[in-house]
C-alpha cells in the first residue's frame, strides 16, 4: 500500500498487511466488494514489483549506436560552444539610472567569446577590462531583470533566432 493509506489508516508497514487489518483499525467489517478490490490491487502491485525486480531493462537502442556520435550534432555544438556577441550599451553619467523608450547610450561595446557557463561577475570583468574602467564602475542593469553576480549567464541568455 502507498504511504498515505498506511498513514491515514494509522498502520506500520509490514510483509503481513492484509485488508483485514486495515478494516479492524477502522472499526468496520469489511464490504465483499471493497474487500476483493483492495485484495485484487494489493496483489496486483505485489505482482508488477516481483516483474519489475526480476527483469533486466532492455535497451531501446544498441549500446554501439548510443555511442556513436553524429557528424551534425558534433558540428552545432561546437559552433554554440561560445554564446554569440553581446552588446553592452552605457548609460549617460548621473543619478538616473531609468532604462526604458528614452533612454539614450551614448557608448557601447561588444563582448564575444564569452560562454554560458560563466556568471555575470565574470561578463564585469571582460567589460572593465575591455574597456579600460574599474571593476566598481561596472554595474549592470536589465530593464525586468536583476542581474547578481553569481547568475550564470545561460540563465540569462535566450537566442530568439
Amino acid at each position: 500500500l502507498k504511504p498515505f493509506w498506511l498513514k491515514r489508516f494509522g498502520l506500520q508497514p509490514g510483509p503481513s498487511l492484509e485488508l483485514s487489518h486495515i478494516m479492524a483499525s477502522l472499526g468496520e467489517e469489511p464490504g465483499l466488494l471493497g474487500a476483493r478490490l483492495l485484495d485484487a490491487e494489493v496483489a496486483r502491485l505485489r505482482a508488477a514489483k516481483e516483474a519489475l525486480a526480476n527483469k533486466p531493462k532492455a535497451l531501446a537502442v544498441p549500446s554501439e549506436q548510443m555511442l556513436r556520435i553524429d557528424a551534425g550534432q558534433l558540428k552545432a555544438a561546437k559552433d554554440a560552444e561560445l554564446l554569440k556577441p553581446m552588446r553592452v550599451r552605457f548609460i549617460e553619467e548621473g543619478p538616473d539610472r531609468t532604462i526604458d523608450q528614452f533612454t539614450k547610450y551614448p557608448k557601447e561595446c561588444k563582448l564575444e567569446g564569452m560562454s554560458a557557463q560563466q556568471t555575470v561577475l565574470e561578463l564585469r570583468q571582460a567589460i572593465a577590462e575591455q574597456e579600460r574602467l574599474p571593476l566598481e564602475d561596472i554595474n549592470l542593469f536589465g530593464q525586468n531583470t536583476v542581474l547578481t553576480d553569481k547568475l550564470a549567464l545561460a540563465d540569462l541568455y535566450v537566442d530568439w533566432m
